[in-house]
């Protein structure tokens, strides 16, 4: 199958409106280019792209690899070997690796953050964000909102990077994915409760910007 990614500001993808001016929407499919561009809230990211985060502006960005690059009219043709056939299973055997992490203590540190980076690359997929809340569990555990229980077989200079990526991995999971925040939802409960422990005040002032992420699509959850 091909994925054609229009530039020149044309775009057959759904629109994203933060708000009530349309001007701000914006497509809800991510349209690459050479350059770096940030992903702005709730855009889905195609496969076969270069992802990083930029450390001054805490944005994610995207961009074209080397090997892809738009033709003459300016159309980038994304084949289905480019996209990545075996993203769903990596990312099934990735959040399969956290879940026997967080249940039984299998893996180490470091292997445990590069899958958790590739879980936070897939996740603003609205499919992939469904299945990463059938992992609800350990996330949550690995986000240190119910205490230390999650990390005991983490080392200390590592927690703060877990804890931040489980959490940006369940908020960029729930933007715009009414069903991933109803199961979300249904593992409360009390969601009160767990609101509460999301709004509890800790130092980490970057970790406290993650966890807040969390609630600000729950906020708009039918």
């Amino acid at each position: 199958m091909l994925c054609l990614l229009l530039f020149g500001g044309i775009s057959f993808a759904k629109l994203i409106c933060p708000d009530s001016n349309p001007l701000n929407c914006y497509p809800e499919l991510f349209e690459p280019s050479v350059d770096w561009r940030p992903v702005k809230e709730g855009q889905i990211i195609p496969g076969g792209l270069d992802i990083r985060l930029n450390i001054d502006t805490l944005e994610r960005e995207a961009k074209l690899t080397g090997d892809i690059q738009p033709n003459e009219n300016g159309i980038v043709i994304v084949s289905e070997d480019t996209m990545g056939p075996n993203e769903e299973q990596n990312l099934s055997e990735a959040l399969g690796y956290v879940s026997e992490f967080v249940n039984h203590g299998f893996g180490d540190s470091a292997t445990l953050i590069k899958k958790l980076e590739y879980i936070s690359d897939m996740s603003s997929d609205s499919d992939y964000g469904v299945d990463a809340m059938q992992h609800i569990q350990p996330l949550i555990r690995l986000s240190g909102l119910y205490g230390e229980e999650g990390l005991k077989e983490i080392r200390e200079e590592d927690r703060d990077e877990i804890r931040e990526l489980a959490s940006i991995i369940l908020a960029s999971s729930l933007r715009n994915n009414a069903e991933a925040q109803r199961m979300f939802l249904q593992y409360f409960s009390n969601p009160m409760d767990f609101v509460d422990h999301l709004t509890a005040k800790i130092d980490n002032d970057v970790l406290l910007r993650r966890r807040l992420g969390i609630l600000g699509p729950l906020t708009t959850a039918h």
